[in-house]
């Protein structure tokens, strides 16, 4: 991918430009052309451009709004499902990837060591993907640290990835067990070391709470290090409390870094499947679970919100993780090529939503 933008690298305090060459009005025209999904360049710029907005940072990150993520989906994959789900991402316009180094002690499903990333490397080849055309963000953990630093750790993942470096890493902001002497200052220190090894293009923070992410900043802008290239944050309809809350609100403000959304589809809740009978998947044990009224009750009311308003379901929930001012991405998982190109035809509606509809969806209890 491109590299970033030079200028960024002295622009603490961070803030979006709409001053840079080659913008019309306060928006860009697409930074990589092919990766907007054909019909929507052709069909006019409101749908796609309203969420393009002028960032001085690696603009190929953001030229579409959807990302695929990689968490408890493509390990379980062969490799005719797995081939067939890039190829679809890939034609659906999708051109960056997150994926990390899955175990049983952070979320993954196989406890097989690095076999998202493998997964990944092999599923690229098979779907005939070209390497240099996608981005692909990383995670930096820290549940082996201090015996395995970050900078080890990245030169790993790459290794099983078949690539040199990331276009993106970010800084999760999981607290090893017995670590207490990890401040947000010192693993910011320790990524530090993965940039300045030329291992990740851009850095970015990982569901970082909002004092924590202040004290990384301030640690970040003295160690030389460039503002971050994006924040990823759980944000969804029924998950607001983080982009939504007065501290979030604040730090964007000062600091109105790109917002990547993770779980946009609270893990499954959204879709619908769950109301429609359906109980596998990650949230099956809380659907099922006794005291789970309240949150049955609220996705029901979300579903007949978007049946009134003649919205499917998921393109609802994501065009309203999109609809956020500071978000210009959303990242999801798919476990097949069918669902991914479902869940990519919300490109043919996006574009500011209707307020009185949103501020319904607002009135609908948060669960976090």
């Amino acid at each position: 991918m491109p590299a970033p933008t030079a200028e960024r690298a002295d622009s603490w305090p961070y803030r979006l430009s709409t001053e840079r060459p080659g913008l019309t009005g306060p928006v860009a025209e697409p930074a990589v052309e092919s990766a907007f999904h054909p019909a929507a360049v052709a069909s006019g710029t409101d749908a796609m451009r309203h969420f393009c907005h002028a960032a001085v940072v690696a603009p190929s990150l953001f030229s579409f709004p959807l990302s695929l993520g990689s968490w408890q989906t493509i390990e379980l994959l062969d490799d005719r499902e797995g081939a067939e789900l890039f190829e679809a991402a890939w034609s659906a316009g999708i051109r960056t990837f997150d994926v990390a180094r899955y175990t049983a002690d952070n979320g993954g499903l196989t406890g097989d060591e690095g076999a998202t990333e493998a997964a990944f490397a092999r599923f690229s080849k098979l779907a005939g993907i070209p390497g240099d055309e996608v981005a692909v963000a990383g995670k930096v953990w820290f549940d082996r640290w201090p015996g395995v630093r970050p900078l080890d750790e990245v030169r790993g993942s790459l290794e099983r990835l078949g690539r040199t470096r990331y276009d993106l890493v970010y800084l999760e902001s999981r607290p090893p067990s017995g670590t207490s002497d990890l401040s947000p200052a010192r693993a910011v220190e320790e990524l530090a070391a993965v940039v300045e090894a030329g291992l990740a293009e851009e850095w970015g923070l990982g569901s970082w709470s909002a004092e924590d992410t202040t004290e990384a900043l301030s640690a970040a802008r003295s160690l030389g290090l460039p503002p971050p290239a994006a924040f990823q944050q759980p944000y969804s309809v029924v998950w607001r409390s983080t982009l939504d809350s007065d501290a979030w609100r604040a730090l964007l403000a000062e600091h109105p870094v790109p917002v990547v959304a993770s779980a946009p589809l609270a893990y499954g809740l959204l879709t619908g499947k769950y109301g429609s009978g359906e109980v596998a998947g990650r949230m099956a044990g809380l659907w099922t679970s006794e005291g789970a009224e309240g949150v049955r009750s609220i996705i029901g009311a979300y579903a007949a919100l978007a049946a009134e308003a003649g919205w499917d379901p998921v393109h609802l929930a994501l065009a309203f993780a999109l609809d956020h001012p500071a978000v210009r991405a959303v990242v999801f998982g798919a476990r097949n090529a069918d669902q991914l190109r479902h869940n990519t035809g919300v490109v043919q509606r996006l574009g500011p939503l209707d307020p009185e509809l949103k501020a319904r969806l607002k009135t609908l209890p948060s669960l976090g």
